[in-house]
């Protein structure tokens, strides 16, 4: 059985318990023997009927389930300085910890790098030292983070990426149907700022969930995005100059 399916009914397992729901609550609510209920979960065999169905029971729906789940793993939300600066120092490391955070396995990172499998190995057990990964048996990459996990705002990932990266990223004209730019300035209260800010947090949340979601298609079926967003209190430079004094 695939480690994917344990992972959802241990899941499901820790849904129940955090409402409160016992097998013989959930039995009655399915209209079925508490055996039964018992049998799916100790031999960890269900329909997709009996498993939407207790999605129902919980008012759960599949995505929210995944999400709850992930919420369940480690809570690292962010590396230390030190070890963000091991990352930029090392290009070909920043790079497996992106992959790794993007959710590819061993498989698909070395078939799509020019990374030979000694150097992978090498760079994802000091991803493991660093505290971002496990590096488990058979070189399975298990995250370490949370959902909540967040580069430095001026740590040197963000640094590098806007040093680096986002120069040549807005090396586009945004015309192609898979992109899209949108500038606009704008005068805001403080609370209508507020409102901006949190349904940023709201769309990142979302992107967070596609992408793992998603994590689940063969790796040539996922295309590499990027997704800037920002909002600030500021004025260009050049039309401040020109304020009346």
């Amino acid at each position: 059985m695939p480690a994917q399916h344990h992972e959802l009914i241990r899941a499901l397992k820790a849904a129940l318990r955090s409402r409160g729901m016992t097998y013989s609550a959930l039995a009655q609510a399915l209209q079925i023997s508490e055996a039964s209920v018992k049998r799916c979960f100790s031999q960890n065999q269900f329909t997709l009927d009996r498993f939407s169905k207790i999605l129902d029971v919980l008012e759960m729906d599949f995505a929210e389930l995944v999400e709850f789940n992930e919420k369940q793993k480690p809570s690292l939300d962010a590396l230390s300085f030190d070890a963000e600066r091991a990352l930029v120092e090392t290009p070909a490391l920043l790079l497996v910890a992106i992959a790794a955070i993007g959710r590819w396995s061993f498989e698909e990172i070395h078939r799509f790098y020019d990374l030979d499998e000694p150097a992978l190995i090498r760079h994802l057990a000091r991803l493991d030292r660093l505290g971002l990964i496990a590096l488990q048996p058979g070189n399975r990459i298990k995250l370490q983070i949370s959902p909540r996990f967040r580069w430095r705002p001026e740590g040197p990932v963000m640094q590098y990426f806007k040093k680096r990266v986002l120069p040549e990223f807005m090396q586009s004209d945004f015309e192609r149907s898979d992109e899209r730019l949108h500038v606009a300035n704008f005068m805001l209260s403080a609370q209508s700022n507020a409102v901006i800010q949190d349904q940023l947090d709201r769309l990142m949340r979302q992107v967070e969930l596609l992408q793992l979601q998603d994590s689940k298609l063969p790796i040539d079926q996922r295309l590499g995005n990027t997704l800037v967003m920002a909002i600030r209190r500021w004025n260009f430079s050049e039309f401040s100059n020109l304020r009346r004094r």
